[in-house]
């Protein structure tokens, strides 16, 4: 499987560029990994190495489009839900915003160690809130503190009422990767 230890995520556009062209079986070969997407708008904080070009990026586009800073979004992201090197903790993937987090969200009202995934004894993904600052809900409902909710496919995950995020299946990934580029090439009803 791919590692993305030399970036903390991808935008679904470059992630698409570098996956892309895969068909399905091999997709779901190459990843046996869920995916989570989110957008990232103001407020953020990257780490240090995305610092300046994230807000730079950043205050371009609302220049360009004349909004608030805080309101520009910096495009849909991509996390495939996978441990990474940046940690030693086996058998648990860390969402949080510092970087040896495995999922990086680099916005300030994230924790530093905000939640984390695993795989439950039935082979299921699970979600964990670490007793962040301002919470973690699945499905619309807040998650207890230390108490594990089980996952499904296209489940919403919010972080600290900012970072709002979807779980995906790789099945489900790759027809959502599918949409994008049929949108994206003006040919939504498009066969694959």
């Amino acid at each position: 499987m791919p590692g993305y230890d030399e970036e903390f995520h991808l935008t679904l556009g470059k992630f698409h560029q570098k996956y892309g062209n895969f068909d399905r079986a091999s997709f779901l070969e190459l990843f046996s990994c869920p995916f989570l997407i989110f957008d990232l708008k103001g407020e953020m904080k990257p780490p240090k190495s995305l610092q300046t070009y994230a807000e730079t990026t950043q205050s371009s586009v609302a220049t360009a489009t004349g909004k608030n800073v805080n309101d520009v979004s910096l495009g849909t992201y991509v996390a495939p839900i996978q441990k990474s090197l940046r940690n030693s903790v086996k058998d648990t993937i860390f969402v949080g915003r510092k970087p040896w987090s495995d999922i990086v969200i680099p916005h300030v009202s994230i924790s530093k160690m905000h939640a984390f995934f695993k795989k439950n004894q039935n082979g299921a993904y699970i979600i964990c809130d670490t007793s962040s600052r301002k919470g973690t809900q699945v499905r619309g409902k807040k998650v207890t503190p230390k108490a594990y909710v089980e996952l499904h496919s296209k489940d919403i995950i919010v972080f600290a009422d900012a970072i709002t995020s979807r779980f995906l299946d790789t099945g489900d990934f790759f027809d959502y990767m599918d949409l994008y580029a049929r949108m994206k090439s003006g040919s939504p009803g498009a066969a694959s």
